[in-house]
This record gives C-alpha cells, sequence and structure tokens, in this order.
C-alpha cells in the first residue's frame, strides 16, 4: 500500500467524521451503514453498538486522530488513535467511562463509496471507570456542555442534515479560555431550482470568557477548510 490521492484521503477521512457522529448521536443503524453487509464481524458489532449506546446518558465525546493512512486500488489501511468519554447509568447510578487505544480498520471502495470490513488493535485500549479525565475535567467540561447545546440548536435547523463539533485543543488562563475545534455539516441548498446536499468541514479557533452566569464566546478566528458549502 501507498499514500493515498487527495480525493481518497479526503473521502476517507470524512467516513471518520460519520462514525463520530454516529457514536454522538448513538445510531447504530448509521453506524452499521458505514460497515460492509457481508463483514464477519458485522452482527458482533451491531450487539455490541446497541449495549454501549444503550447505557449513555447524554452525548458522548469521541476523537479520532489518524496517524498512517495508507490506500492499494480499492483496499485502504487506517490506523488512528481514538479518545473517549462517556457518562454511562449502571444499575441506577452513574459513572464517568474514559478509554484510549490505537487501532487499524480496514477499508473498500464500493459503489456506496468505502465501506469498513474489519478493524484490529494496534494498542489494547485502556478503559478507566470513573477514573480522572484530562481531557474534559473542570473548564473543558463546561465548555465541551456548551458545544453540545450548538450542536443540539443547529440540528434543529431543517435544512441542516447532519452537523458535529470536534474539540482539538484546549487551553486555559483563569477566566479566559482558547478552544480550537473541527466543525462539519452536511446541509440541502438549492442551486438553480435543484435541491442538493452540501458537506462543509473546517477548523476554527474560539475565545471565550468566564462571567457571571457562565462562559460567554468573545471571538472567532477560522484556521481552515470550507468557509461557504
Amino acid at each position: 500500500m501507498g499514500e493515498p490521492t487527495a480525493e481518497d484521503r479526503d473521502a476517507l477521512l470524512a467516513r471518520y467524521d460519520d462514525i463520530k457522529n454516529a457514536i454522538k448521536t448513538k445510531d447504530v443503524d448509521a453506524f452499521l451503514a458505514l460497515m460492509a453487509v457481508d463483514s464477519p464481524g458485522r452482527a458482533a458489532l451491531a450487539e455490541q453498538l446497541r449495549g454501549q449506546f444503550g447505557e449513555i446518558v447524554g452525548a458522548p465525546y469521541v476523537r479520532f486522530e489518524v496517524e498512517d493512512l495508507l490506500v492499494d486500488g480499492d483496499v485502504a489501511s487506517v490506523t488512528y488513535r481514538e479518545t473517549g468519554h462517556r457518562v454511562v447509568d449502571r444499575d441506577g447510578a452513574r459513572h464517568t467511562v474514559e478509554q484510549v487505544g490505537r487501532e487499524r480498520m480496514l477499508w473498500h471502495r464500493t459503489g456506496d463509496g468505502w465501506l469498513f470490513d474489519d478493524s484490529e488493535f494496534v494498542d489494547p485500549f485502556v478503559v478507566r471507570l470513573d477514573g480522572p479525565v484530562e481531557e474534559v475535567e473542570g473548564v473543558g467540561r463546561e465548555l465541551l456542555a456548551e458545544y453540545d447545546r450548538i450542536e443540539t440548536a443547529v440540528r434543529e435547523k431543517d435544512e441542516i442534515t447532519e452537523f458535529w463539533i470536534d474539540i482539538e485543543d484546549l487551553q486555559v488562563d483563569g477566566d479566559f479560555a482558547v478552544l480550537t475545534y473541527v466543525e462539519g455539516m452536511t446541509l440541502v441548498v438549492c442551486a438553480a431550482g435543484v435541491r442538493e446536499e452540501r458537506r462543509t468541514r473546517r477548523t476554527e479557533r474560539a475565545t471565550w470568557r468566564r462571567t457571571p452566569d457562565g462562559w460567554r464566546q468573545t471571538g472567532r478566528e477560522h484556521l481552515d477548510g470550507d468557509l461557504r458549502p
């Protein structure tokens, strides 16, 4: 396998946006739609996802950091680091679950785009129950809640069929915070009388200030990606 074309790389990275959206919305069918129908692990994954999604309270947090992406014709291999955090309800008690690990996923090109066949652990996942969650503790947890509210509000718009925000970096200095994130959406636009879906993905940096009424955004800077659909 070798380096992918820019088109293949963008298409495969977009699939991880789809996976994140399926996880955040706890949509088992949307997740399975990205997997080959003849994959031997499909039934087991469906059962695992229903169990995991069923116990999650609110929206889970997940981040993929792609480390290696290789393509050979219609076959691709993607190695990534996954960081996840979720609140679960087990036997009437709420717990925090944090997991970190590295995984390799195998994909193949179809008429419906890239679909994954299987995955394997590169480094076993470390899972902590009610342990420290560095990425979302304190201020991070408060600001993630703000972005959860933004996601919910945007998804209610009829012209937007998909929307997600992935936090990449957070720096805090007293009552001030700088947060870098990737924002993606799929929306329906009307051009020359024809309705079509368009997808955007952009990286932005936002500044926040703590006030007596909570955190308030004071500025935003576009760093990369699409400004318009």
